[in-house]
């Protein structure tokens, strides 16, 4: 059964899953982001709180889908990266040049490092990593961090006790990135948001 807030989360929503769904039928992108609107999904809110916090110059989130958390960021450079050619193109067409949107994932770290340009405060991974084994996290993340300095990383781990992950990731994995600085609940009891300094 529901709670009146989630209740009210989904009648908020209703005019974000009409446009989205517009947007879905336009460019064709997955019907996964059509259902996970920013304002049904508190983990969302709580990354852009924590990556505030820092006061960051330059921001990049990898697997951004629509954009809907590194548009809230409040930071001068904002760089979205995504697999999918489509969902790079519902996120232009929702937000415009405000962040500059770019198809592209951690397993081509050169194109990323080029399109920045420079070092990266916050490097952000959320909702995807438990679909990779943590070596390839690793791996990916270090291919980065060889070509451009990346100062902090937001990376989000799931709850073992939620059925339907490919992969359930714990602290003591993330702390193979670096020192955890914070971790918070992701508001959803399915996952915990880490801040990871990173070993350079």
């Amino acid at each position: 059964m529901r709670s009146t807030a989630d209740l009210f989360r989904l009648m908020r929503s209703i005019p974000d899953f009409r446009r989205y769904g517009h947007l879905q039928e336009e460019f064709g992108f997955d019907h996964w982001h059509v259902k996970s609107p920013y304002r049904r999904r508190p983990y969302k809110r709580r990354v852009v709180a924590v990556i505030d916090g820092f006061a960051p110059e330059t921001v990049v989130e990898i697997g951004c889908g629509l954009g809907e958390i590194i548009c809230r960021i409040k930071a001068p450079r904002r760089f979205g990266f995504d697999l999918e050619a489509s969902v790079i193109e519902g996120a232009k067409a929702l937000h415009g040049s405000a962040v500059a949107f770019h198809q592209g994932d951690l397993c081509k770290p050169v194109a990323i490092a080029a399109i920045v340009g420079g070092p990266i405060d916050v490097l952000v991974a959320v909702n995807w990593p438990h679909m990779l084994p943590f070596d390839d996290i690793v791996t990916a993340i270090a291919g980065l961090t060889d070509r451009t300095p990346v100062r902090t990383l937001i990376i989000d781990t799931i709850h073992p006790d939620r059925p339907g992950y490919q992969h359930y990731h714990t602290v003591g994995d993330v702390r193979r990135l670096g020192d955890v600085t914070a971790t918070v609940s992701g508001g959803d009891f399915i996952r915990e948001l880490h801040a990871v300094r990173l070993s350079q």
